[in-house]
């Protein structure tokens, strides 16, 4: 039959026909489910998708657990106070004997000694003596250590 000759056909034959062509293709596409291999390539690609749809979700999450790692390290960091400033509070001199209160006035009347000056003033027996005193005033810090040569002198700290 040519075209001319179909759409005169009767209206509902034609709908019967097609009709009955889908009812066929539906019949194998019902059949195509319940077939193994057609199950079994449905389930395999289910297992693909399920396997991609799992990496992205860890790695998801491993960038969400990273996230929040660094938000709390920040929290912590703006939570910490500003470290105070050091305190310019000088500490107290020494309390010192009689005879370093005694040198350090005859360094002060004199403006800068030896050792040979202190055996003179304050009658050491020897000169290692008053240069051991001396030495040890200036670690504590009360005086200041010059070297001039083979003589040291020792000034008060300034200060």
């Amino acid at each position: 039959m040519t075209e001319g000759a179909e759409e005169r056909r009767d209206p509902a034959a034609v709908m019967r026909a097609e009709l009955a062509s889908l009812l066929n293709k539906k019949a194998q596409t019902v059949d195509e489910f319940f077939s193994p291999i057609y199950i079994g390539s449905l389930l395999s690609s289910i297992q693909e998708e399920k396997v991609v749809y799992n990496s992205v979700l860890k790695n998801i999450n491993a960038k969400l657990d990273r996230l929040e790692l660094l938000e709390k390290r920040l929290a912590q960091l703006e939570a910490k106070p500003a470290p105070a400033p050091a305190p310019t509070v000088r500490p107290a001199p020494p309390l010192l004997s009689e005879t370093d209160q005694a040198i350090t006035d005859f360094i002060k009347s004199q403006g800068k000694v030896n050792a040979e000056d202190v055996q003179k003033q304050f009658n050491y027996k020897g000169k290692n003596a008053a240069s051991a005193r001396l030495s040890a005033m200036a670690k504590l810090g009360l005086l200041e250590k010059q070297q001039a040569g083979r003589q040291v002198y020792y000034t008060l700290k300034q200060g």
